[in-house]
């Protein structure tokens, strides 16, 4: 058999207005403890989706004063694309989508970014 890395990429990459980003795969350790804590809501409740997306992103600084950027790793390459806040973090739960569950489940996240197509149909003043 062939090297599976010679045809095969772990990682997420995803565009942003011509931008293309990569989130790299993470450890066994890590893709664990994200299975684990989606798996188990009592777990999921106890952490936050920006420190695992800080953790996704290979982040080295996650400011615990408001009105700071996180910093290092992935974060640092989204500011300097000049990439929303909104975007970073549509991208980082994509991650934690393709990496939590499958790839299947991050393009259906991200392909639904601002679709309120359901919103609307069932807005009575709309239409």
């Amino acid at each position: 058999m062939r090297d599976l890395r010679d045809f095969f990429s772990p990682h997420l990459t995803a565009p942003i207005n011509g931008h293309v980003f990569t989130i790299e795969c993470p450890n066994a350790e890590t893709g664990l403890w994200l299975r684990s804590i989606l798996q188990n809501p009592e777990l999921a409740n106890q952490e936050s989706e920006i420190e695992i997306m800080h953790k996704l992103f290979k982040g080295t600084y996650l400011p615990k004063k408001p009105g700071k950027l996180p910093k290092g790793g992935v974060w640092d390459e989204l500011w300097e694309h000049d990439v929303t806040w909104v975007e970073a973090v549509h991208l980082g739960m994509t991650a934690i989508h393709y990496f939590g569950f499958n790839e299947q489940a991050a393009i259906a996240y991200w392909e639904s970014a601002g679709d309120n197509s359901e919103a609307v149909a069932e807005d009575p003043k709309v239409g």
